[in-house]
């Protein structure tokens, strides 16, 4: 999984609505991918199973409930973990516990991927990150594997196609004449029997 900044600037901000009308538009702009685990929604049933995040809690920053700046896609697990709890902490300072601003940061920065698929934080944040929003869970740890085998994959069969591309047909068609011709050797090789009935006698 890959986190990214949520570059807000990018965004064009709506005119109207709430925030629970803007979530096709947080979500186009998230990648449609979890602003805190990086989950891809189609893993989760996709756009209606996610929320609208407020970064700072709704119910202690009334005046930001429909700020644009303030919304983020996210998972259910990863919304209802993080709830309202708030941190204020010095910026850039990832010594103090807190959540970093994800339109200022990628919060890749913060861990690193064991080969486990567990993630390690890098500083108290990252630390903080993990322990709070629960990203070891067992249901990412699995879900980062099938990424990373799926990333595989689609790097073989492009691999695959390149070698395919590199031979022409003339090519592969000597390559499956000779292929055959080995073929018929080997079972000739298998099935001829070391000795003649008249040697037996």
């Amino acid at each position: 999984m890959e986190w990214r900044r949520i570059d807000k600037s990018q965004s064009e901000e709506p005119t109207n609505g709430t925030y629970r009308d803007w979530k096709p538009q947080l979500a186009t702009e998230g990648e449609h991918r979890c602003v805190y685990c990086s989950i891809h929604d189609n893993r989760w049933g996709g756009e209606r199973i996610f929320h609208v995040e407020h970064f700072k809690p709704k119910s202690k920053f009334k005046a930001l409930i429909n700020s644009y700046a303030n919304l983020f896609y996210a998972c259910p697990v990863c919304n209802v973990f993080k709830s309202d709890s708030w941190f204020d902490a010095p910026v850039g300072d990832w010594t103090v516990c807190h959540y970093p601003d994800p339109s200022e940061y990628n919060y890749g920065e913060f861990f690193v991927v064991d080969v486990t698929n567990q993630l390690t934080g890098v500083n108290a944040v990252g630390k903080f990150l993990i322990e709070r929003l629960h990203l070891n869970r067992k249901h990412l740890i699995i879900e980062r594997r099938k990424e990373i085998v799926e990333d595989k994959l689609t790097s073989l069969h492009g691999e695959i196609d390149r070698i395919i591309n590199l031979l022409n047909i003339d090519e592969l068609r000597e390559l499956a004449q000779l292929q055959n011709a080995i073929g018929k050797i080997r079972s000739k090789a298998i099935y001829t029997p070391m000795y003649e009935p008249a040697d037996l006698s």
